[in-house]
């Protein structure tokens, strides 16, 4: 069977920046969050998590951003599994779904910008060095 499992990770910023780099663009005391959603083959749900910790584990990394400031990569934990199926993906197919309850005074543009910020800037505490 295929599963979707969503992973959360952390990107945490350690030591000081190089001053000689340092632009408009730092942020001091930056930190991000990636939700990502990994798919998998697994007998069950209980497999799937499993599976999803470890390979999430394995992606966890290190690197130098271009302000020479170390970014550390964590896995966080995996956080939700959606069952897809036993056949072929196809196109159009469904892979995650969420449902998300909230109070009737919620509208749905409401919804839309508490829950799903889309930012179009760079990240450019992330960029590599």
């Amino acid at each position: 069977m295929l599963y979707g499992i969503k992973n959360v990770f952390q990107f945490s910023i350690e030591g000081a920046p190089d001053n000689s780099l340092v632009d408009s663009n730092y942020k001091k005391n930056y930190q991000a969050f990636e939700e990502s959603i990994m798919l998998v083959t697994a007998d069950s749900f209980d497999d799937a998590y499993e599976v999803a910790k470890k390979k999430a584990r394995e992606a966890e990394d290190t690197y130098v951003n271009i302000y020479g400031q170390t970014v550390l990569i964590k896995f966080i934990d995996s956080v939700d599994c959606y069952s897809i199926s036993e056949s072929e993906l196809e196109n159009g197919m469904e892979v995650y779904s969420n449902i998300i309850e909230t109070d009737t005074l919620t509208s749905p543009k409401k919804y839309i910008e508490d829950n799903f910020r889309i930012d179009n800037s760079k990240k450019h505490m992330l960029l590599y060095r």
